[in-house]
């Protein structure tokens, strides 16, 4: 994978009253298609190793993100849409519901922002609120 950019990553998870804020900066890939555009990169954690993390977003700022790693998935967000996203893991697998609050992109081919906030549920109980602010800069 080229990584012609520098990717940075605040991600804001809101679960029973706690939040729980993490932040990286990675390399990544940006890529434009008439379609809209997709941008990878690769991420450490101590927990699920190398994650590959590929988000593509259409014209109409529908976002389909997959993950690879120890946990493997796939989820669509599209504001104002509940969607069913599935994961698989080494003890099985299980649907999270996904509602998406908001989305907001602004991305050239010099870089640009994306910002996203969604709800999670499993079984249609609440789970949470995720916020995902990613920065994206091409590199000189």
């Amino acid at each position: 994978m080229q990584t012609n950019y520098l990717v940075t990553v605040l991600t804001t998870q809101f679960y029973d009253g706690e939040k729980d804020v993490t932040e990286m900066t990675t390399h990544g890939n940006l890529e434009f298609s008439d379609e809209g555009y997709t941008l990878s990169y690769t991420e450490h954690s101590q927990e699920e190793g190398e994650i590959l993390t590929v988000i593509s977003v259409d014209r109409k700022n529908v976002i389909s993100v997959r993950r690879e790693a120890s946990i493997n998935s796939r989820y669509t967000i599209e504001e104002g849409v509940r969607h069913l996203s599935h994961h698989v893991a080494d003890f099985g697998s299980f649907s999270v519901g996904i509602s998406a609050k908001s989305v907001e992109s602004d991305m050239t081919e010099a870089g640009g922002r994306l910002d996203f906030r969604y709800f999670t549920d499993i079984s249609g109980q609440a789970a949470g609120e995720v916020e995902f602010k990613i920065k994206v800069v091409k590199k000189k």
